[in-house]
């Protein structure tokens, strides 16, 4: 008897995993990613237009969150970008800093950061912005050239 109940209880068990692994599939299957968009507005509360081509998208894989993260969006339409930020020339300073996450993002990940999706930041229009605390900031870049934004968020 002892032995049919324990036999029920793993057949019960892997039935059980079994069925979560299927459905996690299933809802992978249904759920329509997209984008960082909507990541970014609620992260940031910065709306960026949501119709950009996701090129590249990198973090660090951590359980809390914080490191580097790298988008880049490929637009169709410059008017959008155009006016979207109140854009401004890149200071020296963010350029090493926006480098160095990058630099550690390539470092730690398994999917490298293409070069040729990695400007020359200082050739480009920036709106930088921080969270309230002061230890989270993102910079988007915008190149009117390729109709390019370039996000590299970092989380403390």
């Amino acid at each position: 008897m002892r032995r049919i109940i324990c036999l029920t209880a793993i057949i019960l068990i892997f039935a059980v995993f079994s069925g979560c692994g299927m459905g996690y599939e299933l809802l992978k299957a249904c759920y329509k990613y997209e984008g960082q968009a909507p990541v970014i507005k609620e992260n940031w509360g910065i709306t960026i237009p949501s119709d950009g081509e996701e090129l590249y998208y990198g973090m660090l894989e951590s359980i809390f969150g914080d490191g580097p993260r790298y988008t880049v969006l490929q637009y169709s339409d410059n008017k959008k970008l155009e006016n979207a930020f109140g854009w401004g020339e890149a200071d020296e300073s963010d350029i090493e800093e926006v480098t160095e996450h990058l630099d550690f993002l390539d470092k730690h990940t398994d999917e490298k950061i293409p070069q040729k999706l990695i400007p020359d930041f200082s050739e480009l229009k920036m709106c930088k912005t921080t969270k309230d605390e002061g230890d989270d900031f993102i910079w988007i870049f915008y190149d009117e050239n390729t109709s390019r934004l370039y996000i590299v968020e970092y989380f403390l």
